[in-house]
Protein backbone atom coordinates (compact mmCIF):
# COMPACT_ATOMS: atom_id res chain seq x y z
CA UNK A 1 0.00 0.00 0.00
CA UNK A 2 1.39 3.36 -1.20
CA UNK A 3 -1.53 5.97 -0.29
CA UNK A 4 -3.84 7.10 2.66
CA UNK A 5 -3.57 7.29 6.37
CA UNK A 6 -3.89 3.54 6.96
CA UNK A 7 -0.88 2.67 5.31
CA UNK A 8 0.92 5.32 6.52
CA UNK A 9 0.55 4.41 10.04
CA UNK A 10 1.11 0.97 8.52
CA UNK A 11 4.88 1.68 7.62
CA UNK A 12 5.53 3.51 10.64
CA UNK A 13 4.38 0.97 13.35
CA UNK A 14 5.88 -1.52 11.50
CA UNK A 15 8.87 0.44 11.36
CA UNK A 16 8.98 0.42 15.16
CA UNK A 17 8.79 -3.11 15.01
CA UNK A 18 11.63 -3.80 12.84
CA UNK A 19 13.75 -1.88 15.16
CA UNK A 20 12.92 -3.78 17.87
CA UNK A 21 15.53 -6.60 16.97
CA UNK A 22 18.05 -4.07 15.78
CA UNK A 23 19.29 -5.75 12.25
CA UNK A 24 22.12 -3.61 10.97
CA UNK A 25 21.91 -5.84 6.75
CA UNK A 26 18.05 -6.28 5.41
CA UNK A 27 17.01 -7.36 2.61
CA UNK A 28 13.27 -6.92 1.39
CA UNK A 29 12.08 -9.11 -1.51
CA UNK A 30 9.46 -7.15 -3.09
CA UNK A 31 9.89 -3.42 -1.63
CA UNK A 32 9.08 -1.41 -4.79
CA UNK A 33 8.06 1.74 -3.63
CA UNK A 34 10.63 2.27 -0.77
CA UNK A 35 8.45 3.85 1.99
CA UNK A 36 9.20 1.11 4.37
CA UNK A 37 12.48 1.54 4.21
CA UNK A 38 12.81 5.27 4.03
CA UNK A 39 10.99 4.82 7.57
CA UNK A 40 13.09 2.85 8.78
CA UNK A 41 16.25 4.32 7.85
CA UNK A 42 15.02 8.22 8.75
CA UNK A 43 14.89 6.25 12.52
CA UNK A 44 17.84 4.05 12.84
CA UNK A 45 21.45 5.15 12.91
CA UNK A 46 22.20 1.61 13.41
CA UNK A 47 21.35 0.52 10.01
CA UNK A 48 24.51 -0.56 7.69
CA UNK A 49 22.05 -1.33 4.54
CA UNK A 50 18.86 -1.83 3.56
CA UNK A 51 18.67 -3.90 -0.06
CA UNK A 52 15.38 -3.90 -1.90
CA UNK A 53 14.82 -6.65 -4.51
CA UNK A 54 11.90 -5.57 -6.93
CA UNK A 55 10.61 -7.47 -9.87
CA UNK A 56 8.91 -3.90 -11.23
CA UNK A 57 10.73 -1.28 -12.15
CA UNK A 58 8.23 1.21 -12.24
CA UNK A 59 7.23 0.61 -8.64
CA UNK A 60 11.08 2.25 -7.31
CA UNK A 61 11.30 5.49 -6.74
CA UNK A 62 14.29 7.54 -8.82
CA UNK A 63 15.89 8.21 -5.71
CA UNK A 64 15.83 7.66 -2.00
CA UNK A 65 16.10 9.67 1.03
CA UNK A 66 19.21 7.74 2.75
CA UNK A 67 22.47 6.05 0.69
CA UNK A 68 22.14 2.91 2.99
CA UNK A 69 18.69 2.05 0.95
CA UNK A 70 20.07 0.15 -2.24
CA UNK A 71 17.44 -1.08 -4.84
CA UNK A 72 18.08 -3.97 -7.30
CA UNK A 73 15.42 -5.63 -10.25
CA UNK A 74 15.08 -9.43 -9.95
CA UNK A 75 12.84 -11.89 -8.43
CA UNK A 76 13.52 -13.41 -4.69
CA UNK A 77 14.32 -17.10 -5.98
CA UNK A 78 16.34 -19.74 -5.92
CA UNK A 79 19.36 -17.98 -8.89
CA UNK A 80 19.31 -15.06 -6.39
CA UNK A 81 19.40 -16.85 -3.67
CA UNK A 82 23.05 -18.92 -4.50
CA UNK A 83 24.74 -15.85 -5.91
CA UNK A 84 23.52 -13.42 -2.49
CA UNK A 85 25.53 -12.83 0.71
CA UNK A 86 23.94 -12.91 3.83
CA UNK A 87 21.71 -11.00 6.27
CA UNK A 88 20.82 -10.05 9.59
CA UNK A 89 17.20 -9.97 8.82
CA UNK A 90 14.92 -10.74 6.01
CA UNK A 91 12.12 -7.92 5.89
CA UNK A 92 9.09 -7.74 3.53
CA UNK A 93 4.94 -5.90 4.04
CA UNK A 94 2.09 -7.93 2.31
CA UNK A 95 4.29 -9.88 0.49
CA UNK A 96 3.93 -13.41 1.37
CA UNK A 97 0.18 -14.04 0.77
CA UNK A 98 0.99 -12.98 -3.23
CA UNK A 99 3.79 -15.72 -3.07
CA UNK A 100 2.94 -18.89 -5.75
CA UNK A 101 5.03 -21.29 -3.85
CA UNK A 102 5.33 -20.22 -0.06
CA UNK A 103 7.15 -22.72 1.22
CA UNK A 104 10.25 -22.74 -1.41
CA UNK A 105 10.34 -18.97 -0.43
CA UNK A 106 10.74 -19.60 3.21
CA UNK A 107 12.64 -21.87 2.80
CA UNK A 108 15.00 -19.37 0.56
CA UNK A 109 14.61 -16.78 3.17
CA UNK A 110 16.59 -19.57 5.25
CA UNK A 111 19.25 -19.59 3.36
CA UNK A 112 20.06 -15.85 2.80
CA UNK A 113 19.72 -15.73 6.84
CA UNK A 114 23.14 -15.37 8.74
CA UNK A 115 23.07 -18.00 11.92
CA UNK A 116 20.08 -16.85 14.18
CA UNK A 117 19.06 -13.68 11.90
CA UNK A 118 15.11 -12.62 11.73
CA UNK A 119 12.63 -12.90 9.38
CA UNK A 120 10.39 -9.57 9.96
CA UNK A 121 6.81 -9.29 7.92
CA UNK A 122 3.64 -8.44 7.65
CA UNK A 123 0.66 -9.82 6.39
CA UNK A 124 -2.72 -9.01 6.05
CA UNK A 125 -5.51 -10.31 8.93
CA UNK A 126 -7.19 -12.44 6.53
CA UNK A 127 -8.80 -14.70 9.21
CA UNK A 128 -10.88 -11.16 10.47
CA UNK A 129 -11.11 -9.60 6.67
CA UNK A 130 -12.93 -12.58 5.72
CA UNK A 131 -15.27 -12.91 8.67
CA UNK A 132 -15.99 -9.49 8.20
CA UNK A 133 -16.57 -9.91 4.36
CA UNK A 134 -13.69 -7.97 2.88
CA UNK A 135 -13.36 -8.29 -0.25
CA UNK A 136 -9.24 -7.88 -0.65
CA UNK A 137 -8.79 -11.23 1.34
CA UNK A 138 -9.43 -13.65 -1.41
CA UNK A 139 -8.78 -12.73 -4.83
CA UNK A 140 -6.29 -13.27 -7.79
CA UNK A 141 -3.29 -10.96 -6.55
CA UNK A 142 -3.53 -13.48 -3.54
CA UNK A 143 -3.05 -16.95 -3.91
CA UNK A 144 -3.94 -18.72 -1.33
CA UNK A 145 -5.69 -18.02 2.42
CA UNK A 146 -2.47 -16.89 4.65
CA UNK A 147 -4.49 -17.64 7.50
CA UNK A 148 -2.35 -16.76 10.88
CA UNK A 149 -2.45 -20.15 11.47
CA UNK A 150 -1.07 -21.85 8.23
CA UNK A 151 1.76 -18.79 8.40
CA UNK A 152 2.98 -19.51 11.66
CA UNK A 153 3.10 -23.55 10.85
CA UNK A 154 4.71 -22.68 7.10
CA UNK A 155 7.43 -20.87 9.03
CA UNK A 156 7.89 -23.46 11.46
CA UNK A 157 8.29 -26.07 9.03
CA UNK A 158 10.94 -24.11 7.31
CA UNK A 159 13.23 -23.82 10.79
CA UNK A 160 12.23 -20.32 12.23
CA UNK A 161 10.60 -20.00 15.59
CA UNK A 162 8.37 -17.74 16.76
CA UNK A 163 9.99 -14.20 18.79
CA UNK A 164 7.09 -11.68 18.21
CA UNK A 165 3.90 -11.01 17.29
CA UNK A 166 1.63 -7.79 17.39
CA UNK A 167 -1.61 -7.12 15.62
CA UNK A 168 -1.75 -3.59 13.66
CA UNK A 169 -5.48 -3.26 14.73
CA UNK A 170 -7.43 -5.44 12.38
CA UNK A 171 -5.54 -4.56 9.47
CA UNK A 172 -2.54 -6.36 9.79
CA UNK A 173 -0.27 -9.07 11.88
CA UNK A 174 3.61 -8.53 12.46
CA UNK A 175 5.34 -11.18 12.95
CA UNK A 176 9.40 -11.70 13.71
CA UNK A 177 11.01 -15.39 13.24
CA UNK A 178 14.33 -16.33 13.83
CA UNK A 179 16.39 -18.48 12.18
CA UNK A 180 16.86 -22.04 13.97
CA UNK A 181 20.16 -23.25 13.72
CA UNK A 182 20.30 -27.16 13.29
CA UNK A 183 17.49 -29.83 13.07
CA UNK A 184 14.04 -28.45 12.01
CA UNK A 185 10.89 -29.76 13.47
CA UNK A 186 9.59 -32.51 11.07
CA UNK A 187 6.53 -33.17 13.20
CA UNK A 188 4.57 -30.61 12.99
CA UNK A 189 1.48 -30.93 11.48
CA UNK A 190 -0.90 -28.36 9.35
CA UNK A 191 -3.64 -27.20 10.78
CA UNK A 192 -7.42 -28.56 9.24
CA UNK A 193 -8.77 -25.81 8.99
CA UNK A 194 -10.83 -26.93 6.08
CA UNK A 195 -14.61 -26.55 7.16
CA UNK A 196 -13.94 -23.18 8.77
CA UNK A 197 -12.96 -21.87 5.83
CA UNK A 198 -15.35 -23.23 3.68
CA UNK A 199 -18.54 -22.08 5.25
CA UNK A 200 -16.63 -18.46 6.05
CA UNK A 201 -16.52 -18.26 1.87
CA UNK A 202 -19.59 -19.15 1.38
CA UNK A 203 -20.76 -16.56 3.15
CA UNK A 204 -18.48 -14.57 1.96
CA UNK A 205 -19.74 -15.16 -1.51
CA UNK A 206 -23.45 -14.59 -0.22
CA UNK A 207 -22.31 -11.46 1.06
CA UNK A 208 -20.99 -10.23 -2.31
CA UNK A 209 -23.86 -11.02 -4.18
CA UNK A 210 -26.46 -9.31 -1.90
CA UNK A 211 -24.60 -6.57 -2.13
CA UNK A 212 -24.89 -6.58 -6.03
CA UNK A 213 -28.80 -6.75 -5.89
CA UNK A 214 -28.81 -3.87 -3.27
CA UNK A 215 -26.72 -1.74 -5.00
CA UNK A 216 -28.21 -2.13 -8.58
CA UNK A 217 -31.93 -1.46 -6.69
CA UNK A 218 -30.27 1.17 -5.53
CA UNK A 219 -28.39 2.91 -9.05
CA UNK A 220 -31.66 2.03 -11.12
CA UNK A 221 -33.62 5.05 -9.34
CA UNK A 222 -30.75 7.32 -9.99
CA UNK A 223 -30.32 9.93 -12.58
CA UNK A 224 -27.14 10.26 -15.07
CA UNK A 225 -24.35 10.18 -14.25
CA UNK A 226 -24.44 10.23 -10.46
CA UNK A 227 -23.69 7.15 -9.39
CA UNK A 228 -19.81 6.07 -8.54
CA UNK A 229 -18.01 2.87 -7.32
CA UNK A 230 -14.31 3.72 -5.29
CA UNK A 231 -11.70 1.83 -5.44
CA UNK A 232 -9.83 0.76 -8.81
CA UNK A 233 -8.41 -2.78 -8.42
CA UNK A 234 -10.29 -5.80 -6.69
CA UNK A 235 -13.10 -3.25 -4.01
CA UNK A 236 -14.69 -2.81 -7.87
CA UNK A 237 -13.73 -5.69 -10.00
CA UNK A 238 -15.27 -8.33 -7.59
CA UNK A 239 -18.73 -5.97 -8.05
CA UNK A 240 -18.92 -6.17 -11.79
CA UNK A 241 -17.78 -9.46 -12.01
CA UNK A 242 -21.08 -10.44 -9.77
CA UNK A 243 -23.03 -8.14 -11.50
CA UNK A 244 -22.70 -4.59 -11.00
CA UNK A 245 -24.44 -2.72 -13.73
CA UNK A 246 -21.11 -0.62 -15.11
CA UNK A 247 -23.61 1.05 -17.38
CA UNK A 248 -24.94 2.79 -14.93
CA UNK A 249 -21.54 3.88 -13.08
CA UNK A 250 -20.30 6.96 -13.66
CA UNK A 251 -16.69 6.37 -13.08
CA UNK A 252 -14.52 4.45 -10.36
CA UNK A 253 -13.03 6.66 -7.92
CA UNK A 254 -9.57 6.18 -6.69
CA UNK A 255 -6.76 8.22 -4.61
CA UNK A 256 -3.71 6.93 -6.34
CA UNK A 257 -3.02 9.46 -8.64
CA UNK A 258 -1.12 6.92 -11.14
CA UNK A 259 -4.56 5.48 -12.07
CA UNK A 260 -6.62 8.81 -12.70
CA UNK A 261 -7.66 8.29 -16.89
CA UNK A 262 -6.74 4.92 -16.91
CA UNK A 263 -9.25 1.70 -17.42
CA UNK A 264 -10.00 -0.24 -14.99
CA UNK A 265 -7.95 -3.77 -15.55
CA UNK A 266 -10.67 -6.06 -17.01
CA UNK A 267 -13.50 -3.35 -17.73
CA UNK A 268 -14.50 -0.14 -19.52
CA UNK A 269 -14.94 1.98 -16.39
CA UNK A 270 -12.33 5.17 -16.40
CA UNK A 271 -10.70 5.78 -13.10
CA UNK A 272 -11.35 9.43 -11.77
CA UNK A 273 -10.41 11.36 -8.36
CA UNK A 274 -12.70 12.10 -6.11
CA UNK A 275 -12.51 15.62 -6.43
CA UNK A 276 -15.14 15.07 -9.61
CA UNK A 277 -17.68 14.41 -6.63
CA UNK A 278 -17.72 18.40 -6.15
CA UNK A 279 -19.92 18.74 -8.78
CA UNK A 280 -22.57 16.80 -7.72
CA UNK A 281 -25.40 17.76 -5.49
CA UNK A 282 -25.63 14.22 -3.83
CA UNK A 283 -23.72 11.78 -5.64
CA UNK A 284 -24.03 7.98 -4.66
CA UNK A 285 -21.21 6.10 -3.83
CA UNK A 286 -21.00 2.18 -3.69
CA UNK A 287 -18.40 1.76 -1.36
CA UNK A 288 -16.78 -1.94 -0.66
CA UNK A 289 -13.40 -1.39 0.44
CA UNK A 290 -13.46 -3.23 4.06
CA UNK A 291 -11.00 -1.69 6.22
CA UNK A 292 -10.64 1.30 4.80
CA UNK A 293 -15.02 2.30 4.60
CA UNK A 294 -14.58 4.78 7.34
CA UNK A 295 -11.14 6.80 6.53
CA UNK A 296 -13.01 7.07 2.84
CA UNK A 297 -16.00 8.45 4.07
CA UNK A 298 -14.56 10.43 6.31
CA UNK A 299 -12.36 12.02 3.12
CA UNK A 300 -15.51 12.48 0.84
CA UNK A 301 -17.70 13.69 3.67
CA UNK A 302 -15.06 16.28 5.30
CA UNK A 303 -13.24 17.61 2.54
CA UNK A 304 -14.88 16.64 -0.81
CA UNK A 305 -18.79 16.60 -0.40
CA UNK A 306 -20.70 16.55 2.68
CA UNK A 307 -23.83 15.47 0.87
CA UNK A 308 -22.50 12.12 -0.97
CA UNK A 309 -24.37 9.16 -0.15
CA UNK A 310 -22.98 5.95 0.54
CA UNK A 311 -24.30 2.34 -0.15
Amino acid sequence: GTVGGTWSAHHKDFSSFISNFNPSSILEPGGGHGLLAQSYANENDQLDSWNILEPSEECLPSKFNSTKIISEIGFFNKKFVDKSKKYSAIVHSHVLEHIYEPMNFLRDCYDVLEDKGYLIFSIPNVDHGLKEMHANCLMFEHTYLASEAHVDYMCQKNGFNLTDKKYFGTHSIFFCYQKKVGMHNSNISIPNLYNRNKDQYIKFISFIKDRVLIANNSIQNETDNNCFVFGAHIFSQILFSFGLKEDSISAVLDNDKSKIGKRLYGWNSLVMSPEVLKKHDSPLIILNAGAYNEELKKQILSSINPNARFI
